[in-house]
């Protein structure tokens, strides 16, 4: 092949992976500022606040925060569109808030590569971690007791216990025939 087109060759790549990688962090950093947006409005709303929380808007209800693994990710109504593990972090239908009696509520995202893969790191979680979430101008602190693997298969069994508990779940990075399931109880 002739010097020059080998050049040319070489440059157009170069040139479509300084564009392809230029547009994937102006996306990253719009998605972080994005998301520091809705952080910062949750916590500048207040239950008096005739608009909190709508079922349908674009505004977070509350916060869940892992200090150990350094997560701070906000979560929509169960009914939002943007409740969706594709989207971000998911509330599952069967939960219950913090702020009811023996509530249990369960969250789910993705632990891939990708940018929407929230719990990621969720593996490197241990016994007796704690765990944050905001809800209602109220912050609830739970503890780790449990964590295990099920199969996947779409569904997870949790036990009813007569104490609030949070639960986390996320594909098994190394087996995606499982997924792990994190038990954590409100202190």
């Amino acid at each position: 092949m002739p010097k020059k087109k080998i050049i040319r060759i070489s440059l157009i790549i170069l040139i479509s992976t300084i564009i392809y990688l230029s547009i994937y962090y102006f996306s990253l950093y719009y998605d972080n500022k994005k998301e520091q947006k809705l952080i910062n409005e949750y916590f500048n709303t207040t239950i008096n606040d005739t608009s909190y929380p709508k079922v349908n808007n674009d505004n977070y209800i509350g916060i869940l925060e892992i200090p150990a693994i350094n997560l701070r990710k906000g979560f929509y109504n169960i009914d939002n569109k943007n409740n969706n593990v594709n989207k971000n972090i998911q509330v599952l239908k069967s939960s219950s808030m913090p702020d009811q009696e023996n509530s249990l509520l369960a969250i789910a995202a993705h632990s891939g590569n990708g940018r929407k893969s929230f719990f990621k790191n969720l593996y490197k979680l241990s016994i007796n971690d704690e765990i944050i979430i905001y809800y209602n101008n109220n912050e609830y602190y739970y503890k780790i007791n449990n964590i295990y693997e099920e199969n996947k298969d779409g569904t997870i069994e949790i036990n009813k216990d007569n104490y609030s508990k949070l639960v986390l779940t996320t594909c098994d990075q190394k087996d995606k025939t499982k997924q792990i399931i994190i038990e954590a109880f409100l202190i």
